[in-house]
């Protein structure tokens, strides 16, 4: 029997992926501002038009120091002009592909105090529906569930490394977002298990909602108006 690990659902209205979101490292749970190294996140996503802000990368969520340098000094500019430093995690939707990346700063060896980032992609998002994204980190393993379902595990160059110091934020839907909806983002202090992301998933993207959500989130509705019996423009929701 499997048992769902308390969290704390951070935001769960449905909300314009092109307005962010910044959470505080004070508002997650277990009682250290979220620096441990094992962790859960789920998040909701609905992308409406791939071609928005089309040839750049896109953030779905981050947790992430704004700017500047990383805590070994380093500049790391592909992150940091577009993202931040310190990424743990970072999640990219694709400049012109339906994938995603997602970055996370680890430990370096044999030297700990040099960060390693390493990035696990994912082909093939769906589009024009509701997506649900659990990514979990445990030790060097990450897994990650679309739609309850695991399609990856990256083994990482080291653990997790989230500074401790000044604990970062977590933004979503930051510098534009894309063009969609996000919804019942979730963290937990401890990793998830499969039967536990199933859960997750099954549980629907509204907070109210459960699987009435999950049914609709299904389907389409088109909506067209019309001018002297004459088709001039459709809207799909």
């Amino acid at each position: 029997m499997y048992f769902m690990r308390s969290s704390n659902t951070l935001n769960s209205m449905v909300s314009d992926a092109q307005t962010p979101i910044i959470i505080p490292a004070s508002d997650l749970i277990g009682g250290n501002n979220g620096t441990s190294s094992n962790f859960a996140y789920s998040i909701w996503f609905y992308i409406n038009d791939w071609n928005y802000n089309y040839g750049n990368p896109k953030v779905l969520f981050g947790r992430l120091t704004p700017g500047g340098t990383d805590s070994s000094g380093n500049t790391q500019s592909g992150v940091q002009n577009v993202y931040g430093t310190n990424p743990c995690p970072l999640v990219v939707l694709g400049a012109v592909e339906n994938n995603l990346g997602i970055v996370l700063s680890c430990q370096g060896s044999p030297n700990p105090n040099v960060n390693l980032l390493h990035t696990c992609n994912v082909a093939n998002v769906p589009i024009q529906t509701w997506v649900n994204l659990l990514i979990s980190v445990y030790g060097r393993t990450l897994d990650v569930y679309i739609d309850g379902k695991l399609v990856k595990t990256c083994v990482l160059p080291g653990v997790a490394k989230i500074p401790t110091a000044n604990p970062p934020s977590i933004y979503i839907t930051p510098k534009g977002g894309f063009d969609g909806y996000t919804s019942k983002f979730q963290y937990w202090n401890t990793p998830l298990n499969p039967q536990q992301a199933w859960n997750v998933y099954n549980s629907g993207y509204s907070s109210t909602g459960g699987k009435l959500a999950s049914m609709f989130g299904q389907y389409k509705l088109d909506i067209t108006l019309m001018k002297n019996n004459t088709p001039v423009n459709t809207i799909e929701i």
